[in-house]
């Protein structure tokens, strides 16, 4: 009895230690090829949240999108072309359940009063934006 007692006391301490080790896996969209790489050296560095991949181009994210698990998906707006609301439901067909992180280049109201009403997109985030913003936005859950 005390033997069951001590396997079910450390079956569930080591599911509460796995658990608490699970890594955000970020998705990083770019067209800036540069830009991209250098976000995931910076996202690398913290431990808690993994590049599952990056992309360049709607299509490089659509197949990374299709063979790659994440959970947040950070976006270039520019990347979407003219109509950003139609490709942001475009890529909720491909995956239904992630964050979608958006990054602008102008933070202005008038500026994200044009994507604000867009369903799916959780967070807007500046390019301009210190890297602690950033993570701070990417562990928002």
């Amino acid at each position: 009895m005390l033997d069951a007692v001590l396997f079910n006391l450390t079956f569930s301490l080591f599911t509460l230690i796995k658990n608490s080790m699970h890594k955000t896996r970020v998705l990083v969209a770019d067209k800036n090829e540069i830009f991209a790489h250098s976000l995931k050296l910076l996202i690398a560095k913290h431990t808690d949240i993994e590049i599952s991949s990056t992309g360049t181009s709607y299509e490089s994210l659509a197949l990374s999108m299709h063979n790659k698990p994440f959970e947040v998906l950070l976006l270039d707006v520019n990347l979407l072309g003219d109509n950003v609301a139609t490709s942001i439901a475009k890529l909720r067909e491909l995956k239904a359940t992630f964050r979608l992180l958006v990054m602008v280049n102008k933070t202005s109201d008038a500026y994200l009063d044009l994507y604000k009403n867009i369903p799916g997109v959780h967070a807007f985030v500046s390019k301009n934006a210190d890297i602690d913003e950033l993570i701070a936005a990417i562990r928002n859950k």
